[in-house]
C-alpha cells in the first residue's frame, strides 16, 4: 500500500506575526557580533576552546587531524580487515 500526499503551499504571514516582528527587533540593542562574541569570551574562556588553523602544533595539542593524516589513518585501518 503506497500512501501519497500532496505538498502543502506556503502560508503568508499574519498581521499580528509581522507587527510582533518589528516591535521586538526594536526593542534590541544594535550590537557588533564580534564585539559580543569577545565579551562573552572574556566572561566564559569559552574562545580558548578554538585553535587558530595556521598553527600546525595546536592542531596537534586539539587533537585534530590533518586531510593527510586521516586518509592515512583510513588506509591504515583499512588494511588491517
Amino acid at each position: 500500500m503506497k500512501l501519497n500526499v500532496d505538498r502543502l503551499g506556503a502560508l503568508g504571514e499574519s498581521e499580528s506575526l509581522e507587527w510582533l516582528r518589528k516591535t521586538t527587533s526594536k526593542m534590541l540593542p544594535e550590537i557588533d557580533l564580534l564585539d559580543q562574541l569577545f565579551e562573552v569570551g572574556s566572561w566564559t574562556g569559552f574562545l580558548d576552546a578554538f585553535v587558530q588553523l595556521r598553527d600546525p602544533d595546536a592542531l596537534h595539542r586539539a587533537g585534530v587531524l590533518t586531510a593527510e593524516e586521516f586518509t592515512a589513518w583510513k588506509q591504515e585501518l583499512l588494511a588491517r580487515i
